[in-house]
């Protein structure tokens, strides 16, 4: 049973004390055949409870659902093996223990579990209930859950580059262009040559210059 204990396992006397079951209860068993199953029944006044008994091996999904079909409210247990009494196991985490109209949930077989299994089907109020109870059963398929987990990461990888390729610009866009130094003149305009001094004109009986 260490399967099962991780999900927890409690006896379904618990819940048959909730509906007052005292002595031998009074139940109507079903068989599930088949990976798809949709039954509307009855739970008369004077039972105690339904049970579906179901046969899922390891890695099966067993996914299920009840709808009360014109009022009053059920109770699902899913219930480790067949022949249900008040000292059968069953699965609190998948199961609903208080009256609702409808329930839904998924179970998957873990190693070690199974094969046998029953829905049971109870309620809380003193009067004839039909519901509607659907299940499938399927194989699940690690290949397409690891694949799924890859998928995910390069998705989440693209998006990751994105966001930085996306920061980089901003960044880049924020910040101010880089100092260029102007560039040097590879030519010089060239040179006027050397003019000699102008000497001023000489004065009317002015003496002459001194040689140079």
């Amino acid at each position: 049973m260490g399967g099962y204990l991780r999900v927890g396992v409690g006896l379904l006397a618990t819940v048959l004390s909730i509906v007052a079951v005292v002595g031998p209860a009074a139940a109507q068993t079903y068989a599930v055949t088949g990976d798809s199953y949709s039954v509307t029944k009855t739970l008369p006044l004077a039972e105690d409870f339904d049970s579906h008994e179901l046969v899922a091996g390891v890695g099966k999904v067993i996914s299920y659902s009840v709808q009360t079909v014109g009022g009053g409210c059920v109770m699902l247990i899913l219930t480790l093996g067949h022949n249900v009494n008040d000292q059968s196991y069953y699965l609190p985490a998948y199961s609903q223990e208080t009256c609702v109209t409808s329930y839904s949930k998924s179970y998957t077989v873990p190693s070690g579990g199974g094969p046998d299994f029953s829905i049971v089907i109870l309620t809380e109020i003193a009067a004839d209930v039909t519901y509607k109870l659907d299940i499938t059963m399927s194989q699940s398929n690690p290949a397409l859950g690891l694949l799924g987990g890859i998928l995910i990461l390069v998705v989440i990888g693209a998006i990751i580059g994105g966001i930085s390729y996306a920061l980089r610009r901003r960044k880049a866009a924020r910040a101010p262009p880089p100092y260029v130094p102007p560039p040097y003149p590879t030519e010089y305009p060239p040179q006027a040559p050397a003019q000699p001094p102008i000497e001023p004109p000489m004065q009317p009986g002015a003496p002459p210059p001194p040689p140079q």
